[in-house]
Formats: C-alpha cells, structure tokens, sequence
C-alpha cells in the first residue's frame, strides 16, 4: 500500500526536504560606500543571468536581469549587485516575476538612495514552452523603473550599454 503524504505548508516542506540547497544564495550582507567622488554616471551591469522557478507552476524560469543605476549618496561594487540580484533569483527561490522585479529594485533603492533605478528581467517560463501554450520562443519582459530614469535620453542611454 502507498502511503500518501498531505503538505499544507509547500515552503517548509521544501526546506525541511533540501535544508543545503541555497544556502550559498543567503545574502548576510553587502558592502557600500560614500560616494565622495560625486560620479553622476549610469552604471550598467548586464546580462546577468538566473535560473529560479515559476510559483505557479514549480517549473524553471531562466533568464537575465538588466541592472542599471545613477550613484547618489552611495556606490556598491558589481560583484555585490551579482549577489544580491542572485539572492533574488536563484535555482531555489519560487518567484513570480512581477513581484521579484519589483522587490530587487525596492532593496536597491533602500540601500543604495540612488538618482535612478532601473531594473529590467527577461526570461524564458516553462510553463509557456514545456506546457499549457508550448511557445518555445516567448520571453516575458518586466520592468521597474525609478528616479532620473524616467527621463527618455537616459533610457535611451542605458539600452545602448544593454545593446537592447
């Protein structure tokens, strides 16, 4: 006879299942400084690349953040913004797109008090291509944008560093 197990609680299931599975995702801390040499530049990072999965659906989602700020009082190093995008996004986090675009750009916003923020995802769900409407080539793009990005040659700035 098959034993049948009843999960009420899925996140915990799941830790309780593969407690070392992310662990090197945990973010402890990150590393700023003052920006005393008053750059007023666009600092672009991109792709970065993810791979996380769909929480409706509990498939993968593999794609790439496009990152870029204007400094205000602070700067971060790139290599700290690699770790917190992949805090966010990562083989282990259940993410909805939408929302995991718009969280990353209200953590950077926190901590960094940029000029302007502007966060862009795109990515490949397997519940588009592996099931339901098997679009193999449909990418879904969201998009959070903050402060002096919101001015049009900025924007236009920042998608030829992209090269979008």
């Amino acid at each position: 006879m098959v034993e049948l197990k009843i999960i009420k609680d899925r996140k915990k299931f799941q830790k309780e299942r593969v407690p070392q599975i992310g662990e090197e995702f945990k973010l402890t801390k990150i590393t700023v400084e003052e920006n005393t040499f008053n750059y007023q530049g666009v600092v672009a990072l991109a792709p970065i690349e993810f791979s996380a999965k769909c929480e409706h659906h509990l498939v993968s989602i593999h794609g790439n953040v496009y990152f870029a700020y204007v400094p205000g009082r602070y700067i971060v190093g790139l290599s700290q913004i690699v770790r917190i995008v992949e805090s966010f996004l990562n083989v282990t986090a259940e993410i909805i797109q939408e929302e995991v675009t718009k969280k990353i750009a209200d953590y950077f916003e926190k901590k960094l008090q940029p000029q302007g923020l502007w966060i862009v995802i795109k990515a490949k769900h397997e519940c588009m291509t592996a099931r339901g409407v098997r679009q193999r080539n449909c990418l879904t793009t969201t998009s959070e944008i903050r402060g002096v990005f919101w001015q049009q040659d900025l924007r236009q700035e920042v998608m030829g560093l992209w090269k979008l």
